[in-house]
């Protein structure tokens, strides 16, 4: 029995082959069929439409005006005719055209950002499919070998080699191996229905149950230097600093004064007097503490893309000292496992009377456990990459 151990935990079966793993494809099709996705674009043009507007002058003004005489109804009435256009400082609808553009920027990160956020959902699914796909591969194989030990089990028990309680114990094993599995295939398809509604109610399946190696950056201040130059919310919050700093110039470029130019006319008796008209707008008390106010809001803005730096290498941190611990203790499981064929020993031994149930059903529990703990702390790996490698986006 303690050789049968000791081989058993030196020949454990690898479980993962080294194919790596393309989920663009499906990544694909869920950014093309997603409904979220296609309302999320719809909104951006409307947001780049509404960012346009107001970028012209103010709407011309016409005035007319018809005096008549009241004392004398002789008397020659009067028609008045004016048209003017109001026009701010020049430097006015150049700030307004650059936030213009930036908030379109931002809505084409905002957009970035919800895309970002789907993809993210779906590739966490496409992990845990794979994940199923490989738990119940080993559930199956286990449930298989528990029949196979019933069999064996029935067997020796007509020939009166073992009594009932032995046989019982089988079958509670199988019944068992038999619900672990059906559980396991209920969670698989569970995940499959998340994935298909994330492609827009599209059926998609994955039928690998292999995971690609796991490649951890080297360095993560290089790696975190190269992806907050990428990542979409530290653009956001650039953006917002450079959309503060333009208001602070539109705020005192609407301190110079407006302009406006028209047309009058004046028709009296048979007679008319027309020309032009020139006014002057100056902005004494309507433009007071606005300047003051943009900067507050360009600090504000600059704070909060400090804290979001912090914050996200903090998380960052936490999140890459964790992957490279979990992987280092992956490899320094599978080091401890090799490609064997452990899980027919057992049954061999079991059937030659080397161990008993109780012996066997541990080994074996032994065994299924120790492949499902590697499985899951790869899971874990990948999904903690996933969310280094979005953070780069």
């Amino acid at each position: 029995m303690r050789k049968l151990i000791i081989s058993m935990a030196l020949m454990l079966s690898v479980l993962f082959c080294c194919d790596a793993q393309d989920f663009s494809s499906i990544l694909s099709n869920v950014e093309r069929n997603n409904a979220t996705l296609k309302a999320l674009r719809s909104k951006a043009e409307a947001d780049k439409l509404d960012a346009r507007t107001g970028l012209t002058p103010d709407d011309p003004e016409v005035e007319i005006g018809y005096l008549w005489e009241t004392k004398d109804s002789q008397g020659s009435n009067r028609f008045d005719l004016g048209v003017s256009q109001t026009f701010d400082f020049p430097t006015v609808y150049y700030w307004r055209k650059k936030i213009s553009d930036g908030q379109c920027t931002v809505a084409e990160i905002e957009y970035a950002i919800g895309r970002k956020q789907i993809l993210a959902q779906a590739r966490q699914q496409c992990v845990e499919l794979v994940y199923g796909n490989a738990i119940c591969e080993i559930l199956l194989e286990c449930m298989d070998n528990s029949k196979k030990v019933f069999e064996g089990m029935e067997r020796r028990y007509r020939s009166g080699d073992i009594g009932v309680v032995a046989l019982n114990e089988a079958r509670l094993s199988l019944m068992s191996a038999t619900r672990a599995y059906e559980r396991a295939e209920m969670e698989r398809r569970s995940t499959l229905d998340a994935l298909t509604l994330l492609n827009g109610g599209v059926k998609v399946n994955i039928e690998c149950s292999d995971f690609a190696p796991v490649l951890v950056p080297a360095s993560f201040e290089s790696w975190f230097a190269s992806a907050s130059a990428t990542n979409s919310e530290i653009e956001l919050s650039s953006k917002g600093v450079e959309i503060a700093e333009s208001s602070i110039k539109l705020a005192q470029s609407e301190w110079l004064p407006k302009f406006s130019i028209g047309y009058t006319s004046e028709s009296i008796a048979g007679s008319s007097l027309q020309g032009i008209s020139g006014g002057l707008s100056i902005p004494l008390w309507s433009g007071k503490g606005r300047v003051k106010a943009a900067r507050a809001r360009r600090q504000a803005s600059a704070d909060m893309l400090e804290a979001e730096r912090t914050r996200y290498m903090s998380e960052m941190k936490a999140r890459y000292d964790k992957l490279v611990s979990l992987s280092e203790m992956c490899e320094e499981h599978r080091a401890l496992l090799a490609d064997s064929d452990a899980a027919d020993l057992l049954i061999r031994s079991l059937h030659d009377g080397e161990i008993n149930f109780e012996q066997y059903s541990m080994s074996m529990q032994l065994w299924y456990s120790s492949r499902m703990e590697l499985l899951e702390s790869y899971r874990d790996c990948h999904l903690l990459l996933a969310e280094l490698e979005d953070f780069a986006r």
